[in-house]
């Protein structure tokens, strides 16, 4: 997806990054600080862009083996 503006791309605050990945604030704020998804601190606030989010989201999803290939745990 591509976005017209920086506005429509930014996504400000723990909650709202957190709505855009299904989880909850306080989930979306340890995943911030511990740099296991891409944001930026903005005057205190955490800011993400949910192209970013998006293209880490698949990057992590090609990254793992699939379980249609027979791996067994």
């Amino acid at each position: 997806m591509s976005y017209r503006s920086l506005s429509e791309d930014l996504v400000g605050g723990a909650k709202a990054i957190g709505a855009e990945l299904g989880v909850d604030e306080r989930r979306a704020f340890h995943l911030l600080e511990r740099g296991h998804i891409p944001g930026f601190k903005l005057g205190g606030r955490w800011y993400a862009r949910r192209s970013r989010l998006r293209l880490h989201i698949e990057r992590l999803e090609q990254s793992r083996p699939s379980p249609d290939h027979g791996d067994v745990a």
